[in-house]
């Protein structure tokens, strides 16, 4: 008995790519408006509110009528979302890192839709955190009951090899 409980256990432990045990999770929750104001490209259209976050990362979170969106950083890259035609960002930030480290990606999930005030589906986007205060979009995850799960796994598995600017944004 005690043979079979542990073969499962040794193979699952060979499933996991080296450093990913490493990884640890820290949440912050944040309500946009109370954060400080920030400098809008388009005042009284775009709200923008500048939230602390994690490992000197702030959360610039970016609303509008029609949606909101978050970067993360002082130097966010520029770049188109694409996950569906309107979106709003969740409160939860959840900072994945190395133990003891400073975050190497956020996750946030959003709910999107095809139209305002049917925002029917969830996503989850993995932001890469890189040092000097660059970020991006990593990769999607589509919610789910493992969608947890899938994002971090992205996160442990592809961010040391993932760079702004360069690399493929990648989707569970």
């Amino acid at each position: 008995m005690i043979r079979l409980l542990a073969v499962p256990v040794l193979f699952l432990a060979t499933l996991v790519p080296a450093g990913a045990a490493d990884h640890e999770s820290a949440y912050t929750t944040h309500d946009w408006e109370k954060c400080p104001a920030d400098e809008s490209p388009e005042p009284d259209i775009v709200t923008v509110h500048k939230c602390p976050g994690l490992g000197g990362f702030d959360v610039v979170w970016t609303g509008e009528e029609d949606g909101s969106w978050v970067g993360f950083g002082t130097a966010p890259l520029k770049e188109e979302y694409g996950f569906a035609s309107f979106f709003e960002a969740g409160e939860r930030v959840e900072w994945r890192g190395p133990n003891a480290g400073a975050p190497v990606a956020a996750i946030l999930r959003y709910r999107v839709g095809s139209r305002i005030g049917k925002l029917s589906r969830t996503l989850l986007v993995v932001y890469r955190l890189e040092p000097g205060g660059k970020s991006c979009i990593m990769g999607e995850v589509a919610g789910g009951a493992d969608a947890n799960a899938k994002a971090r796994r992205l996160v442990d598995q592809r961010a040391a090899g993932f760079a702004c600017g360069t690399s493929k944004r990648l989707s569970q």
